[in-house]
């Protein structure tokens, strides 16, 4: 890996503390102002991350983006599971609050391969979640005597 470049994310509401906290927090962290890339306003998982968007554009293999807190760089587990292997694929290391995940290394590899398993267990028990719920409700149906 050959970039040592810290570009810097944040994902912020439309609250002046909360963007102050994290810009502070990336400077802190070593992000230069003009490496730190920004998504304001509503938070959530409908929410474009064009910001995010951009400071993946502006990685190169080797280089770490920073982030404050891991629920500032994904808004849901289907996020991070379509976003950890784009930083795998891309040796892009993580930086959350200041500790480093190296995709290159077997501790940071344990650890992305961690968010995988993670999300894929969530979207497993959603869908399992979703066809009990429906059985549920055929099952009550049947007893009204009614039909889906």
């Amino acid at each position: 890996m050959t970039g040592t470049r810290l570009i810097g994310y944040g994902r912020v509401r439309n609250d002046p503390a909360d963007f102050h906290d994290q810009y502070t927090r990336l400077r802190d962290l070593g992000v230069a102002e003009e490496d730190i890339h920004w998504d304001r306003g509503r938070t959530g998982h409908l929410v474009s991350q064009e910001g995010l968007t951009d400071a993946l554009a502006s990685t190169r293999p080797g280089d770490t983006l920073v982030i404050t807190a891991l629920d500032r760089l994904a808004p849901s587990l289907e996020a991070l599971e379509e976003l950890t292997p784009q930083l795998i694929d891309r040796e892009i290391r993580l930086s959350v609050g200041g500790l480093l995940l190296d995709p290159a290394n077997e501790a940071g590899r344990s650890v992305f391969d961690t968010f995988l398993l993670v999300a894929a267990c969530h979207t497993e028990l959603a869908q399992q979640r979703g066809h009990d719920m429906r059985e549920a409700f055929l099952d009550t149906l049947s007893r009204l005597g009614r039909t889906a």
